[in-house]
C-alpha cells in the first residue's frame, strides 16, 4: 500500500426526533426548529386578543410568538404567548428572572420580571515579590 492509499469509513447519520404530541404534525426548519402551525399563531394571537402579552403593555404590530420555557418544539398554546419585540428580547435576557408572588391586597398569583442581582467579583490577590533583582 502507498501513503495516498486508504479505506473509505461509513459514518452513521445523525437522526433528528421529531416530538409527538397529541394531534399535531411538525415540520422543521433548516436550523431544525419546529415550525409552529398556523392554527396554533392565530390561536394564540386571538387568547392575547392581538396585543402584547407583557403587563400594561398595549403594543398591538409587530408582534413575536415567544415559548415560555425556552424549548422551541414546545408548541403547546399554554407554552407560547405573545410579545412585542421589545418584551420577547427582555424575556430572553439572562439579566432578568421570573418571579411567582401573591399580591398583597387582592391575594392573587402574579407573575412579573426582575433583574437580577450582579455577582460580585473576586479581588485577585497579588503575590509580592521580595527578590531585590527584579523590582516589579
Amino acid at each position: 500500500m502507498g501513503l495516498l492509499d486508504f479505506k473509505p469509513v461509513k459514518m452513521k447519520s445523525l437522526k433528528l426526533k421529531t416530538p409527538r404530541l397529541k394531534g399535531m404534525e411538525f415540520s422543521r426548519t433548516k436550523e431544525g426548529r419546529v415550525r409552529i402551525p398556523a392554527k396554533r399563531k392565530k390561536e394564540v394571537r386571538e387568547k392575547y386578543k392581538y396585543t402584547c402579552a407583557y403587563p400594561r403593555c398595549k403594543i398591538k404590530n409587530p408582534l413575536d410568538i415567544h415559548h415560555k420555557n425556552m424549548k422551541s418544539h414546545d408548541n403547546r398554546l399554554a407554552n407560547l404567548e405573545l410579545l412585542c419585540p421589545t418584551h420577547h428580547r427582555i424575556r430572553h435576557q439572562k439579566a432578568f428572572r421570573k418571579v411567582v408572588g401573591t399580591d398583597p391586597f387582592t391575594g392573587k398569583k402574579r407573575k412579573r420580571l426582575v433583574k437580577k442581582k450582579p455577582k460580585t467579583k473576586k479581588k485577585k490577590v497579588r503575590i509580592k515579590r521580595t527578590s531585590k533583582l527584579f523590582p516589579w
